[in-house]
């Protein structure tokens, strides 16, 4: 799962535990069925096509209520909840791309200290002092 549809997933889930009062739990059970359906068509259209809804409607859908527009109260809050969604979306991206960097920065550095023990023999090993990169 991408970053995008992370933050959609969460925007839904987040949308069901405020405004329909559903529990982390049943929030995440309806959500995790839901998906297991649109995935069972076998159609990897289908998932994408079901991203495009608005959370906030298919949230309530999901809760087995009428779908309505928001009252301006309601939207207020909804554009919280995808500022606040969408920005630790965000971070959690940015999040791992660092860590993929790191990653391969650290596979890098020990391929190339493997490289410097088989060269260098055990006594001129023990003489040169090991600098670790910054």
């Amino acid at each position: 799962m991408n970053t995008e549809q992370s933050a959609y997933w969460h925007i839904v889930q987040e949308t069901l535990e405020t405004f329909h009062r559903l529990s982390r739990q049943a929030a995440t059970t309806r959500i995790q069925r839901f998906r297991m359906a649109l995935l069972e068509t076998g159609d990897p259209v289908t998932l994408e096509y079901a991203m495009h809804e608005e959370p906030f409607y298919l949230a309530a859908r999901l809760a087995g209520r009428k779908v309505a527009e928001p009252t301006p109260a309601q939207d207020k809050i909804y554009s919280q909840i995808l500022k606040r969604c969408t920005e630790e979306a965000i971070a959690f991206g940015a999040l791992a791309v660092r860590l993929q960097e790191t990653k391969k920065r650290l596979s890098q550095i020990e391929t190339k200290a493997a490289g410097v023990l088989r060269r260098k023999k055990p006594a001129e090993f023990r003489r040169q002092k090991l600098v670790v990169p910054a």
